[in-house]
């Protein structure tokens, strides 16, 4: 017995019919979903990189107050032994 709905192809029919009805109505918002998350990809990896930077700068400042304690540090234990 046919399902509702469907021509006398049968039941593969109404349901490859449904599939295809499905697909459609989801295609659109499919589209939209894929780029919203290409700009949200394209948001983390701007703020990731900028990051990066200001890490790479603090790195920076703190190797060169490493530098100088180093520095006062071989000053002093010079000091000691002379």
């Amino acid at each position: 017995m046919p399902l509702p709905g469907s021509d006398s192809a049968g039941p593969s029919e109404a349901l490859r019919q449904a599939i295809e009805k499905t697909f459609e109505a989801t295609v659109d918002s499919a589209v939209g979903t894929r780029e919203r998350a290409g700009a949200l990809l394209d948001q983390v990896v701007r703020r990731g990189r900028g990051e990066a930077r200001r890490l790479e700068r603090e790195l920076g400042s703190i190797n060169e107050r490493l530098e100088k304690l180093e520095s006062t540090i071989r000053r002093e234990v010079q000091k000691r032994k002379g």
